[in-house]
């Protein structure tokens, strides 16, 4: 068993943006929460990231890079996009 702080696949990201996973040790979390700056905390993995050095980090690595593939759903634009295109983009 490996002791991590946090467990992430974009960091370098190889999976589509819109299959992220980020699990970050609490302990750890609130330990630094007070050191986060605004915008850290309105995304609170950021520190973590920024300060990289101080941290086990471990990435989960696709076995083929698909880091340029968007499946993130944010508006209505995109969800029209890929509710008519998911059958033409190549995940394997």
């Amino acid at each position: 068993k490996k002791k991590v702080d946090l467990v992430t696949n974009i960091f370098p990201r190889s999976f589509p943006k819109g299959q992220s996973i980020e699990i970050l040790n609490s302990n750890i979390f609130k330990s630094n929460f007070t050191k986060f700056t605004l915008n850290q905390k309105e995304h609170v993995t950021k520190y973590f990231y920024d300060n990289y050095k101080k941290f086990k980090i471990f990435n989960v690595k696709s076995f083929k890079n698909k880091s340029f593939i968007n499946l993130a759903i944010d508006t209505k634009k995109e969800f029209i996009y890929l509710n008519n295109n998911f059958e033409k983009i190549n995940l394997k």
